[in-house]
């Protein structure tokens, strides 16, 4: 038999029901929804996040984004784990059954409001890359820290395809072109060309001093082999740029030069550098071997092993200073190559510093 349910019971119940419901609709505020690797946010004004994990755990996510605005650009960016955001930057990218493509700060890529998430932002390389993205299984970042440590992540494209189109859905906006920018609202626009002669970025400053100033003795290395090394391009301040490019290889060493670059003023300089050994004292260079530069303390150094076991040779630390030019902090020699690991000889700075050189620049 039914039992008729009574007005007090038919309260109890619509009260449940609400309870039930309520917590539904809060969350369709911030919708998440997984395809295959991928997931996707998308907030209450349509401002939309794709995001998968690094397969190997050593980076962050690989993020593609879109607000919901009227240019609606695509965004794509690479994050860094947050204890390396201070030591580790892209080096290279590549998609699966594609060529291994370098990256420069500043032309290439760049942070805004996270200083361990990178942007791409090459806007004629974008398209290409973004379609190849779409079309692929894979992709690959490599990372590089100042003391020349790797860092390799593997992000897995299944899945972005299907986030995309669920996100232009979302935006009413299926059928749109995939347009790639870097973030609008925060870009930061160029210095004006001068008429009729456009401006160059630093590394390519660097490089054309590097070849007019190049020496075949002593930098051999064809454009195939520097490509493959990497050319380093740091910011040291608004107005200057640092540039180091490969120019030799040896069994343990790697020598470069090191270029200061304006932009602005479309300079390059070629930097000579204090080294020292028992049987030249101090001299003059254009070459550093293995060298490495610390964005965070502006520190740039040097070391060069005279043997693979790393008991003799040379090491050097160059801190850049705020009235534009790079001073030597510390420099190490010990030629005796005796097979023993007990710290190389300091030499500067000696106990009696006005008779030592306080630049690496004017040596």
């Amino acid at each position: 038999m039914m039992k008729s349910i009574s007005a007090h019971s038919l309260l109890i119940l619509s009260f449940l029901s609400f309870a039930l419901i309520a917590p539904v609709s809060q969350a369709q505020t911030n919708e998440s929804v997984l395809f295959q690797n991928w997931t996707v946010i998308c907030g209450d004004d349509n401002y939309c996040t794709a995001t998968t994990p690094d397969q190997s755990k050593k980076a962050g996510v690989l993020k593609v984004r879109r607000h919901n605005d009227k240019k609606a650009h695509w965004e794509i960016s690479v994050q860094t784990n947050a204890e390396d955001q201070s030591q580790f930057r892209p080096l290279a990218l590549r998609i699966a059954g594609q060529r291994l493509q370098s990256l420069r700060a500043n032309r290439d890529f760049r942070s805004f409001s996270k200083p361990n998430e990178f942007f791409l932002i090459n806007k004629p390389a974008l398209p290409l890359l973004f379609r190849r993205m779409i079309e692929s299984r894979r992709m690959f970042f490599t990372f590089a820290a100042g003391n020349k440590q790797r860092i390799n992540a593997s992000y897995s494209l299944n899945g972005l395809s299907d986030a995309l189109l669920w996100i232009d859905e979302k935006q009413k906006r299926i059928g749109s072109r995939r347009s790639v920018e870097a973030p609008v609202e925060r870009s930061i626009a160029k210095p004006a060309a001068p008429v009729g002669k456009p401006l160059l970025d630093a590394e390519t400053l660097a490089t054309n001093l590097h070849r007019k100033t190049l020496d075949p003795e002593a930098c051999d290395l064809s454009p195939e082999k520097i490509y493959s090394i990497g050319v380093s391009v740091e910011a040291l301040d608004e107005a200057t740029t640092l540039v180091i490019i490969p120019c030799f290889t040896a069994a343990h060493n790697t020598l470069s030069r090191v270029f200061l670059v304006n932009e602005k003023n479309q300079k390059a300089s070629l930097q000579l550098w204090a080294t020292f050994s028992t049987f030249t004292g101090w001299v003059g260079s254009d070459l550093l071997s293995n060298v490495s530069f610390d964005n965070q303390t502006k520190e740039l150094a040097m070391l060069h092993k005279g043997r693979g076991i790393g008991d003799c040779g040379i090491s050097g630390i160059w801190r850049w200073r705020d009235d534009g030019r790079f001073e030597m902090k510390e420099f190490r020699a010990k030629d005796d190559c005796d097979g023993r690991d007990d710290g190389w000889p300091l030499i500067f700075p000696l106990s009696a510093p006005q008779n030592a050189p306080n630049s690496g620049t004017n040596p």
